[in-house]
């Protein structure tokens, strides 16, 4: 998470840091800055993969021109 910090730095500026953590990174570890960089980061790709649009069918997408599958189908 070190190393995810000190490169968020170098890539956002000072008001997306503001936006990302709340406050500026100065006041932050590399480590708390790393660790609120890769949780946005997952935040978006699970958003963006569709975990929030299916309802009970939440991590479907790969299995979305299929047809609609239901658990034990999937477990088959």
């Amino acid at each position: 998470m070190t190393f995810s910090g000190q490169y968020a730095k170098t890539l956002l500026d000072e008001q997306n840091q503001i936006a990302l953590l709340g406050t500026s990174a100065k006041d932050k570890s590399d480590y708390e800055i790393g660790l609120a960089y890769q949780g946005a980061l997952d935040h978006a790709l699970h958003l963006g993969s569709g975990i929030g649009s299916h309802g009970r069918h939440v991590l479907a997408e790969p299995y979305r021109k299929q047809g609609l599958f239901e658990l034990k189908e999937l477990m088959a």
